[in-house]
């Protein structure tokens, strides 16, 4: 029996230290759970866009939205920390486009 529970970011964090191509692989990650991450209203509005350095990139093409989610990139970052483990998204970018 496992006597420690791992979490997947985690895994994947150790397995993707000294990879260059991570950035790929968290993009990835972020794009799979942003229906979860934002909700059944808004992940047809929005999209993810790319994670590089730590900051996850959100792309929406109505501006009235982009500006209203700028209120919750704490909440959006936190959910992130929940699914990917450690500080794999540090910060939120919006764009509109």
């Amino acid at each position: 029996m496992l006597s420690k529970v791992t979490f997947l970011g985690d895994l994947v964090q150790v397995l993707l230290k000294n990879w260059s191509q991570k950035s790929q692989i968290y993009t990835g990650l972020a794009s799979y759970y942003w229906p979860q991450v934002i909700g059944d209203a808004l992940k047809d509005k929005t999209e993810v866009s790319q994670v590089k350095n730590g900051i996850l990139w959100v792309k929406t093409p109505d501006p009235a939205l982009a500006y209203n989610l700028t209120f919750f990139k704490k909440e959006i970052i936190n959910k992130y920390r929940r699914y990917l483990g450690g500080k794999t998204i540090q910060g939120l970018r919006i764009t509109v486009g």
